[in-house]
């Protein structure tokens, strides 16, 4: 069989990838080197580098000014991402919160960069905030190193999806049936004839051409989707007051285009183009189709070769997969199918009774809800892996900061080695390590996950968002006790070094 998957490799990949890997690393190497120029040459002989002298500049007078403006840019990006909708609305979500972030690791690095006027500490924690100056920058990519997982952690969590009254309009049961049934279900007539009772509730039968099914559980790219014909009672319906389904765009001009979107699908064009509404997620994924106003071409193994016009957009709705066209629509590109076989259902006491009476028809029901959100957890399942990802990024990030903390107490064993004579114990000096690791690894957490907040607060308070916070906590909290074990390493060679001998040498 086809996998599902083929490896394509040409030679401008290959050439892309090698030239900028080089161009990446010959860069790396020049910022790490440039900054030995200011060193002397006698200390570097000496195995002495002073990396506090080379970010010893003076705070650049622009910061403040680009601080600003990136957090205006981010309440612009805010504002604007209200009146949009789908990837623009997240894109400009995530930009904001990266604005955020920017000024926030500008504000850490500039506080960090800030002399203390009184050049002096009398605990244990103004010793450790003086020690994290030493040198700012390599504090501030600490810092940036946690910020930026916790941020992408948070922000990618916000884009979950939970089933709402706009993604199934009020609709209790979406039915299906295997034989065509010709009778009206909505009115009593017809359900006299077919069920021999009456129901309360509206049940809105639509034609179905069958086809391949274009939503997201679908892995293939559909060529035959299937398509709906939908009733005009159906489109008069959202007229009234019933619940409007979430609309993703459309061409709406008029007023009454606007108030009712499902109105487009009565437009008629010269051309003879068919009007039809799509789920965004299956017009983006699977049909390739990215706004309304297109044309989609399909030619059906049953011979008709229809040319659909999109003129709406869905979004996230137990629609799915579905191409929706007016019935009349339908029964002229497909004439030879009578009857309805797909039905939308109001609230029913006992939907079972159907499922009954219609079981010679092939009736099978299923609960709207619970639809929507198997459609939604395909995305909330990719969203649970790029967080379990990012996740995974800032465990490791923790013990980086292990490794940082390690290098800053080698560098620093003379400095360490004149507290331990002048009367500090090894256990204070332990201590006082262990609390410059707690400083950088709370800071990155509160700048991450506060500049999530703010880029992703306007999604959740006007969009669909749904942030998993018990779990979101349960991470961090996680990560904030592996990170002490992890600075806990950093303490333990101190407590094995001789600071002592560093004096002497």
């Amino acid at each position: 069989s086809k996998p599902i998957i083929d490896l394509h490799v040409g030679p401008v990949s290959i050439i892309v990838g090698f030239v900028s890997g080089i161009l990446i690393c010959v860069g790396t190497i020049f910022w790490a080197l440039r900054s030995l120029r200011k060193q002397s040459v006698r200390g570097m002989l000496a195995g002495q580098i002073n990396e506090s002298a080379v970010s010893a500049k003076a705070k650049p007078k622009w910061m403040p000014i680009a601080m600003v403006g990136l957090l205006v840019l981010a309440v612009i990006l805010s504002v604007l991402a209200v009146g949009l909708s789908g990837d623009a609305q997240a894109g400009s979500f995530m930009g904001s919160g990266f604005c955020v972030l920017a000024a926030l690791l500008m504000f850490v690095y500039s506080r960090l960069k800030k002399d203390d006027e009184a050049n002096s500490a009398t605990d244990l924690h103004q010793l450790s905030l003086m020690s994290l100056r030493r040198n700012p920058l390599r504090s501030t990519l600490t810092v940036g190193l946690v910020a930026v997982a916790s941020f992408l952690i948070v922000a990618v969590s916000s884009f979950r999806l939970t089933p709402t009254e706009q993604g199934t309009a009020g609709f209790g049961y979406v039915a299906q049936s295997s034989q065509p049934i010709f009778a009206d279900l909505n009115s009593e007539e017809g359900q006299q004839e077919l069920l021999g009772f009456s129901v309360a509730g509206e049940i809105f039968a639509m034609r179905l051409k069958p086809g391949e099914d274009a939503s997201c559980n679908n892995l293939y790219q559909s060529t035959q989707p299937r398509v709906l014909g939908v009733p005009q009672d159906f489109i008069n319906s959202f007229n009234d007051q019933r619940p409007s389904f979430a609309w993703g765009g459309s061409i709406a001009e008029t007023d009454a285009e606007k108030s009712n979107p499902w109105t487009l699908l009565d437009r008629s064009y010269d051309d003879g183009a068919i009007p039809v509404i799509i789920d965004k997620n299956t017009a983006n994924y699977s049909l390739k189709i990215f706004a309304p106003g297109g044309d989609y071409v399909v030619n059906y193994d049953s011979g008709e070769t229809v040319t659909f016009r999109v003129v709406g957009f869905l979004s996230n709705t137990i629609l799915q997969g579905s191409l929706l066209v007016s019935e009349e629509n339908f029964v002229r590109a497909f004439p030879y199918l009578g009857g309805s076989r797909y039905f939308l259902i109001d609230p029913i006491e006992n939907v079972s009774l159907l499922e009954d009476e219609l079981g010679d028809e092939g009736f099978d029901a299923q609960s709207a809800p619970r639809l929507l959100k198997d459609f939604m957890s395909v995305q909330n399942t990719y969203l649970s892996t790029f967080q379990s990802l990012g996740a995974l990024g800032l465990l490791l990030g923790t013990f980086g900061l292990a490794a940082v903390q390690i290098r800053n107490v080698l560098e620093r064993k003379r400095e360490l080695g004149l507290m331990r004579a002048v009367g500090f114990g090894k256990g204070r000096l332990a201590k006082m390590i262990l609390i410059e690791n707690i400083w950088l690894l709370g800071a990155g957490l509160v700048v991450g996950v506060l500049s999530a907040l703010c880029g992703t607060l306007p999604h959740y308070l006007f969009g669909d968002a749904s942030v998993p916070w018990g779990a979101l906590a349960c991470i961090f909290l996680a990560i904030f006790a592996i990170g002490l074990v992890a600075s806990y390493l950093a303490t333990r060679v101190l407590s094995r070094m001789n600071l002592l001998e560093s004096l002497r040498a």
